[in-house]
């Protein structure tokens, strides 16, 4: 018999503690319901997901704990703890890093538009300006 990774024993045993079904958490956090019912079997692979969780499982007030992801650490559960503190800090870099790609994709796009209008423009006919001679 393998042992379980200690990850989901803890979150087993906490749902258990507390009554709550994936079905519920799954709601109460925003996670697809489907990929949380692997985790009785399978280590979560999505660290945003999987400290979400976590910081669900160490919230006092977990029933009023909300799915949001901390955009500032300030937002973040009041970490007591070293791995807490780091944990917070990288759930917060990492929806910054997901601000700065949708800027990059936006700026990307607009300059898509602007490369395309300048090549329609150096396209158009050059001789609509040129006087016709009869």
């Amino acid at each position: 018999m393998t042992k379980k990774d200690p990850f989901l024993q803890r979150f087993q045993q906490i749902r258990k503690d507390r009554g709550v079904t994936v079905s519920q958490l799954a709601k109460q956090l925003g996670i697809n319901e489907d990929k949380m019912y692997k985790w009785k079997n399978s280590v979560p692979t999505n660290y945003a997901e999987r400290s979400l969780v976590e910081a669900w499982m160490d919230a006092e007030d977990w029933r009023n704990f909300k799915g949001d992801l901390p955009r500032t650490v300030d937002e973040a559960p009041v970490a007591t703890d070293n791995k807490t503190k780091l944990r917070n800090e990288i759930i917060v870099l990492k929806n910054k890093i997901k601000d700065l790609k949708h800027v990059a994709d936006k700026l990307s796009e607009l300059a898509e538009n602007v490369i395309s209008e300048e090549d329609d423009q150096n396209s158009a006919p050059q001789n609509a300006d040129k006087p016709q001679n009869s």
